[in-house]
Order: C-alpha cells, then sequence, then structure tokens
C-alpha cells in the first residue's frame, strides 16, 4: 500500500477532476442509453 500511498500523493491535482468528471460523463451516457432502450421498449409494447 505504500507504493499506491506515494503514487497518490505525486497525483497532480487537475487529474482528480478529469477522472471525476470522466466518471460522470460516462454515467451519465449510460443513463442515457439506458433510458432510450427503455423508451424504445416501452413504445414496441404500446405500438404492437
Amino acid at each position: 500500500m505504500d507504493f499506491a500511498a506515494s503514487l497518490f500523493s505525486q497525483w497532480p491535482p487537475h487529474l482528480d477532476e478529469w477522472l471525476i468528471w470522466g466518471v460522470a460523463g460516462a454515467a451519465a451516457c449510460i443513463a442515457v442509453v439506458a433510458l432510450v432502450n427503455a423508451l424504445e421498449i416501452f413504445f414496441d409494447s404500446e405500438m404492437s
């Protein structure tokens, strides 16, 4: 764990923000895709 601790102490501060934004962006994309899939399934069942 000392290696990980030294790695994170060397971590540039702006990388944390990029990481957070990247995770948030990925989660948003997944949520949008899931929503679109759910709407497609809903409309398909409504039409038939």
